[in-house]
C-alpha cells in the first residue's frame, strides 16, 4: 500500500514537465513573497535572530552584494593566476606553439585588470553606504524638511523654541522641523 503511494508521489514530484516545474515554482515564490513581507512589514523587532536577520535583509539595511564581489575577485585572480600557470607547459594543438607568453601575460596583467574592475564596483558601494550611513543619521523626514526650510517665525513674539536642539519653531509646533524631536 504504502510502496504504491510512494510511487505514485514519486511519479508526481519527479514529473518531467516544464510546466509543472513553472506552476511549482511560482506557488513557492507567492509563499515565500508572502512571508518575508510578513516579516519585514512587522512594527516590532522579531524574536528570533534568523526573523532579525531575514527583516534587515529585505528592507535593505545592510548589502551582500560586496561580500560576493569580494569572494568573486578571490576567485577570479586565483582563476588568472592558475591559469596562466598551466599555460605555461601548454602547447596550442593547432599550430604548435607555446602558449607560456600568453600565460605569463595572463598571470601578471590579469590580476590587475581584476582588481581595477573590483576596485570601481567597491568604490560605487562604498558611496552607496556613505550616503545611506549619512541618511540614517538625519532625523528629519522629507516632509519636515520643506516645513524646515519654509519656516518663518511669528511677528507677535509667541515663538517657542526646541528642547532639543534650541532653534525657533511654531508656537503650536508638536515636532521641530529641525531636529525632529517631540516637544
Amino acid at each position: 500500500m504504502f510502496e504504491d503511494l510512494f510511487d505514485n508521489l514519486s511519479d508526481l514530484l519527479f514529473y518531467d514537465s516544464p510546466e509543472w516545474v513553472i506552476v511549482m515554482g511560482i506557488i513557492t515564490a507567492v509563499i515565500l513573497a508572502i512571508i518575508m513581507c510578513n516579516v519585514s512589514f512587522q512594527k516590532k523587532e522579531p524574536d528570533s535572530q534568523f526573523g532579525s536577520f531575514i527583516r534587515r535583509l529585505v528592507n535593505f539595511d545592510f548589502f551582500i552584494i560586496d561580500k560576493i564581489l569580494k569572494v568573486m575577485y578571490i576567485a577570479s585572480t586565483c582563476m588568472c593566476i592558475g591559469y596562466g600557470f598551466w599555460m605555461l607547459f601548454a602547447v596550442d594543438d593547432r599550430s604548435d606553439d607555446w602558449m607560456g607568453g600568453t600565460g605569463l601575460l595572463l598571470m601578471i596583467v590579469g590580476p590587475i585588470a581584476i582588481r581595477l574592475f573590483y576596485e570601481l564596483f567597491m568604490l560605487l558601494f562604498t558611496l552607496v553606504n556613505k550616503v545611506i550611513s549619512i541618511d540614517s543619521k538625519i532625523k528629519l523626514p522629507l516632509n519636515d524638511i520643506t516645513a524646515a526650510s519654509s519656516f518663518k517665525p511669528s511677528a507677535n513674539g509667541s515663538d517657542k523654541y526646541c528642547k532639543n536642539c534650541g532653534k525657533k519653531i511654531y508656537a503650536d509646533a508638536t515636532i521641530c522641523p529641525w531636529c525632529g524631536e517631540q516637544n
